[in-house]
């Protein structure tokens, strides 16, 4: 697909609420994250946060709460010891 047609397209698909959260829904790792790599799933904490605050304005809806807490429950368990989440080291400032 040309760019000229590309991006515009891409803009429709992502203006409708739906669709872009299904995308980030579908995204969503085996172990409740999300993760950078557009292919194979390597859950991340700056990823997941991401994705949980973006969630986070649809909070309510029984699924999205579900999503929500999968991603939660993930960031629990790579929480470093300092309080920060070390995606590629330790960083109390990062999520």
């Amino acid at each position: 697909m040309r760019q000229d047609t590309a991006i515009p397209k891409m803009a429709q698909i992502f203006a409708d609420t739906d669709v872009a959260t299904q995308a980030l829904i579908d995204a969503r790792c085996e172990g409740g994250g999300w993760g950078y790599e557009y292919e194979g799933c390597n859950s991340d904490a700056d990823a997941t946060a991401w994705a949980v605050v973006t969630l986070a304005d649809q909070a309510g809806d029984p699924a999205i709460d579900a999503e929500i807490e999968a991603g939660l429950a993930y960031l629990e368990t790579v929480g470093n010891e300092d309080g920060g989440y070390g995606a590629f080291g330790s960083n109390a400032n990062t999520t």
